[in-house]
């Protein structure tokens, strides 16, 4: 079964690619989850540009090491 096709076939419009693989080129596969996010960042009700500034700044507070690495993930999953 693909859900994918599933869903499609239902009528629910599906935007599918491979984030692992974004993540991959991007050299760290716990990117996936900030590729996601900048994915459905122009479907909340809000600027995704807020969306990306909470999610950096988080980095920058708990580990700063990732912060730019992350806001790369996030535009890269737009």
């Amino acid at each position: 079964a693909d859900p994918i096709s599933e869903l499609a076939a239902a009528g629910i419009e599906v935007h599918a690619f491979a984030a692992g693989a974004i993540a991959e080129q991007l050299g760290n596969l716990k990117l996936v989850n900030t590729i996601m996010l900048g994915a459905i960042s122009d479907y909340l009700p809000f600027p995704a540009e807020i969306l990306k500034t909470n999610i950096v700044e988080g980095f920058r507070a708990y580990k700063p090491k990732l912060a730019d690495l992350n806001a790369r993930a996030f535009d890269a999953g737009r």
